[in-house]
């Protein structure tokens, strides 16, 4: 089923020229991420023209140098600088009042002499309702996992995907392609689904706040990776390997998950800018499958409608409704493919 956006907004008014991610706030407000610019974050109002530059970049108070995915939730930004080991939490109702940057929060992981080094950390950070899950590169073998209270060590994880084509690689390495994952999770917490950016794999677990189980996992294709050399762990793309999926967000029922499908070496378009928006029941089991007239690289659901941040042809967000009966319509269903 084809969708046609009900919506967008133009960004370059806000010098924002290649967004990575937007969540909606309230009374017209945007956050956006564009942290390929001087700073990482801006809070815009598209109606008021109004614009907050946050975490701008360098190692002074309040700074960023390296963000990892951001989270909204409940009038609060969550901001990791997997760089500087730094957790920030954002009060966005409070820096909008004020006009400038007001941080809740800084939690530092660990410290620098700790022995937590880019061999053993989290990269990624999702925040549920009784848990903080991570991505990153861990000892013990793990795609994802519940961190413990120092936000440093996994306390209950899921392994990592064996793939045939990267069996002989080293578990670092399959690390090191395997965290760049999107984690959501359903409102009550309870489960939530972990998509994989450079595969076509995505997973699904239950939890309690202290352990986590996986109960699904889906293996679309294998991933086409080449092997790294000298001191570098992260292995190199075959131009022909398939970018996977660039966004997960959920509801009570169902998952929707934001594919690609295109390969890296694509050169008609980024292969980060994604029209297949891909539907599944909790079970795994696909629901349905849209295809959007304009692409987007970032997914966020919100009253029954998706957001998305595009930067080709355009620096946009795209919104698009969706249909209230979308599972009575049988007949289209979600399966990855250009």
């Amino acid at each position: 089923m084809r969708l046609a956006p009900t919506d967008s907004i133009a960004l370059e008014a806000f010098e924002i020229l290649a967004p990575e991610d937007v969540a909606v706030h309230h009374d017209g407000w945007f956050i956006v991420d564009k942290s390929m610019d001087t700073n990482a974050i801006d809070i815009i109002n598209p109606e008021s023209g109004e614009s907050i530059e946050c975490f701008r970049k360098g190692r002074g108070p309040g700074e960023i140098l390296r963000i990892s995915p951001i989270q909204y939730s409940d009038g609060m930004l969550y901001v990791y600088d997997l760089s500087r080991k730094i957790y920030y939490t954002l009060d966005v109702d409070a820096t909008i009042h004020a006009g400038r940057q007001i941080l809740r929060q800084e939690f530092k992981l660990g410290s620098d002499d700790d022995g937590h080094g880019s061999f053993n950390q989290p990269y990624f950070l999702f925040r549920g309702r009784n848990a903080i899950m991570a991505t990153g590169i861990f000892p013990e073998g793990l795609w994802y996992g519940i961190l413990d209270d120092s936000l440093t060590k996994i306390k209950s994880g899921v392994p990592l995907v064996e793939y045939r084509t990267t069996r002989n690689m080293s578990e670092a390495t399959r690390s090191a392609f395997q965290l760049s994952s999107h984690i959501s999770f359903s409102p009550d917490g309870r489960r939530g689904v972990c998509a994989m950016l450079d595969c076509g794999t995505f997973s699904l677990f239950e939890t309690d706040g202290n352990t986590v189980t996986e109960y699904f996992r889906k293996i679309y294709y294998e991933p086409k990776l080449i092997e790294p050399s000298g001191e570098i762990i992260s292995p190199g793309h075959d131009k022909s390997n398939l970018d996977a999926f660039h966004g997960a967000e959920t509801a009570s029922d169902r998952f929707y998950l934001l594919f690609s499908g295109k390969p890296v070496g694509d050169r008609e378009s980024p292969s980060s800018e994604c029209s297949h928006l891909l539907v599944y029941d909790w079970n795994g089991k696909p629901v349905r499958r849209y295809e959007l007239d304009k692409t987007i690289n970032s997914l966020y659901l919100h009253d029954g409608r998706i957001y998305g941040t595009s930067m080709y042809p355009e620096s946009r967000i795209y919104v698009y409704e969706l249909p209230q009966q979308e599972d009575s319509v049988h007949g289209s269903v979600a399966r990855p493919g250009r």
